[in-house]
This record gives structure tokens, sequence and C-alpha cells, in this order.
């Protein structure tokens, strides 16, 4: 399932856009769980879901998913 795209910002940032169908997954969950079983889900979401790219690490993905799920 391609749930992201990718577009590198100075300084080798990386800017993760993802699915609407994957943020509206996340969002809705936020209203039920704790944001503490939302950041887990997040994290076996990537860590099972996502194929790394060249210097990509779960971490940069796990937390650019969950700055958007809750701050968009």
């Amino acid at each position: 399932m391609n749930t992201r795209l990718k577009l590198r910002e100075g300084e080798g940032r990386t800017k993760f856009y993802w699915s609407e169908e994957t943020l509206t997954h996340f969002k809705e969950r936020r209203v039920a769980f704790s944001a503490l079983n939302i950041v887990k889900e997040i994290t076996q979401f990537v860590e099972e879901s996502c194929d790394l790219e060249d210097g990509e690490e779960v971490e940069d993905l796990v937390v650019d998913l969950i700055n958007q799920v809750f701050t968009r």
C-alpha cells in the first residue's frame, strides 16, 4: 500500500506526505484512545507497513506521522 510520499527540504530534512486514508484512520482513533495508544499504533504501522528508502529511519516516519495526526 502506498501510504506516503516524501519531499526533501533543505538541510537534509524530509517532509512526508501521508495518504488521507492513513491520516484519517489515526485521527479518528484519537477520539477513542489515549495518545500513548495511538503512538504505539503508529509505530507498529510504520514498522510493519512502510518500506524504508535510502537514508530513512523508522523513527523519522513515526515522528512525522505523529506530528501530522496530532497537529493537522
